[in-house]
């Protein structure tokens, strides 16, 4: 490339360096003078066309024009690699987080179409502010691929020590030994960088993933970007359920309940549920919170948690006194009829009150029982009880 005031010099790799001008859409990526040999002009050329060829799939750098007289690309130009952004100012936990799900789901893609990285570190990753938005963009498919042996990756053809933390050790010693658990051990090593600054660095709330992801032997790791990308998933998920129990279990000893609250009742799964009105008696108004603010708009869903309730409640019952929170929550229900709840609920109520009372024996679900006859109830809901002594 002929050098002029136009075109300044803003990074380089391997063989290759790119170029900037005061049109800060555009870069050029060109060869550098000392690599222009049959064998990487190819494969640069090979980088260009993999690249090109994933145009469709979103956070892959977007590349346009190769010229192959002068042996440069035009690309989109970006601000910094993930490295120099990492290493900057504080990053946020919500951006350190999108830069990890972008990542995962690009890759993802790309593994899909049965395409290897190989050269996945922080380096080639990039990132584009507009206007304190951030775009993730991963590059560089291709290039600095000399790795028949660490001694020959440690050189500047492969861009010296600095790709070498993010590889694999089965690619450091035979490129063709590379596979798609060769890139998750170097998404492991830039999910720790992410979130340490260390590749070394597992302790994050991934850490045992990403443990298992840079193990030595492939075996032992993910099989691709979509393994590793659900395992992290299923993680962000359950560390999500710890801080909503959290919030809510201290909401709920305080006596207040909100959409947390409810997003959490839920989340539950039925047994567990269960078990959690067995040993905790805040529970009870809890429940009896949903059930009064959801039987109108979402009546099959307070439904079918009275039902589960009544289903399980004999199933995690262990001791007698386990039976005195389940008859606490069903005569919640039978005893407020201004809520006007329907039969089936209030059925199910009156089974679980039943249940505790007679199955059990349970004297407090007896008083329970004959305080309801004495006021008076639904007939058909009268007749449960009342069928117990036929």
């Amino acid at each position: 490339m002929e050098q002029d005031n136009k075109w300044y010099l803003l990074g380089q790799g391997g063989f290759a360096e790119v170029y900037g001008s005061n049109n800060r859409a555009y870069a050029i990526k060109h060869l550098l003078q000392d690599s222009k040999s049959k064998k990487n002009f190819k494969r640069f050329k090979r980088e260009y066309e993999i690249t090109k060829s994933l145009s469709d799939v979103d956070n892959i750098i977007p590349v346009y024009k190769f010229n192959s007289e002068k042996q440069y690309y035009t690309m989109l130009r970006c601000d910094d690699t993930l490295r120099k952004y990492l290493d900057g100012d504080t990053i946020s936990e919500e951006n350190k987080n999108k830069i990890i799900d972008t990542i995962l789901i690009t890759m993802e893609q790309v593994h899909d179409r049965k395409i290897l990285h190989r050269d996945l570190s922080c380096d080639n990753i990039l990132i584009k502010n507009i206007e304190k938005e951030i775009s993730v963009y991963i590059s560089d498919f291709g290039i600095g691929k000399s790795l028949d042996s660490e001694t020959s990756y440690q050189t500047k053809n492969t861009n010296g020590l600095g790709r070498y933390e993010f590889t694999a050790p089965e690619q450091l010693k035979d490129l063709k030994s590379a596979s798609k658990a060769s890139d998750v051990f170097s998404l492991g090593k830039i999910i720790n960088y992410v979130y340490t600054g260390s590749t070394l660095d597992n302790g994050h709330i991934y850490g045992a993933i990403c443990d298992k992801a840079c193990s030595k032997n492939p075996k032992f790791r993910q099989s691709d970007a979509g393994d590793l990308r659900r395992e992290i998933e299923q993680q962000k998920n359950l560390s999500r359920d710890v801080k909503l129990k959290k919030l809510v279990l201290e909401q709920m000893a305080q006596g207040k309940y909100d959409e947390n609250s409810q997003n959490y009742i839920q989340s539950l799964k039925p047994l567990e549920l269960t078990k959690y009105i067995r040993d905790d008696e805040n529970f009870i108004e809890l429940i009896l919170w949903y059930i009064q603010n959801n039987h109108k708009i979402k009546p099959d869903n307070t439904l079918n948690i009275i039902k589960q309730i009544d289903k399980n409640c004999a199933e995690v019952y262990r001791t007698y006194t386990d039976a005195d929170n389940f008859a606490s929550l069903a005569f919640g229900i039978l005893s407020n009829p201004e809520q006007k709840y329907s039969y089936e609920i209030n059925r199910y109520a009156a089974e679980i009150l039943k249940w505790s009372a007679y199955d059990i024996g349970r004297f407090d679900a007896q008083i329970f029982i004959e305080r309801l006859l004495d006021v008076g109830i639904e007939p058909t809901i009268e007749q449960i009880f009342k069928n117990e002594f036929i």
